[in-house]
């Protein structure tokens, strides 16, 4: 099937908030018969509750890939850095496999910030997206050259919180 323009979209902000975002645009996707894959760097609570709806929809694929507990920002293992490593391979695969029309990288940034896997391998997937093929990264911060790279980039911020 495939989107029309297949964009590149960062959502940036706060954890639960763009994951929610993302997982909204899923469900909006698979419910007009798109498929979907969601691939999930960060073990979190963010979007539990729409990621339980998203998992029993059929055209919904979500692979969960950190583990438990978080990996300490500075002290990142092996067994990190190849989860991270396999986690974006295999979101490359599924990115350019033909078999998904929107791919969602959530939380990605962390492997970045964490050096689990490299920026210029990030570029790469997004130059190479297939033009059908829409791509959701899930960013607390945004290195600049995803930003010079998507065509979409919202910000998103907590003005009140109870």
């Amino acid at each position: 099937m495939g989107f029309e323009q297949g964009l590149i979209q960062l959502y940036i902000g706060d954890g639960d908030r763009v994951t929610a975002a993302a997982l909204g645009q899923a469900l909006r996707a698979a419910g007009q018969g798109f498929t979907v894959y969601i691939a999930r760097f960060l073990n979190s609570e963010a979007g539990k509750g729409a990621l339980r709806t998203a998992v029993q929809h059929p055209n919904v694929t979500v692979r969960q890939f950190a583990r438990r507990p978080l990996v300490h920002q500075n002290e990142p293992g092996p067994t990190d850095m190849g989860t991270a490593r396999e986690a974006l391979d295999k979101a490359v695969r599924e990115a350019t496999s033909g078999s998904y029309d929107l791919v969602i990288l959530d939380h990605v940034d962390l492997a970045l910030a964490r050096s689990l896997i490299e920026l210029e391998d990030l570029l790469q997937l997004l130059r190479d997206k297939p033009q059908g093929v829409e791509l959701i990264l899930t960013i607390p911060r945004a290195h600049p050259d995803l930003i010079d790279l998507a065509d979409l980039v919202t910000e998103m911020r907590t003005v009140k919180q109870p």
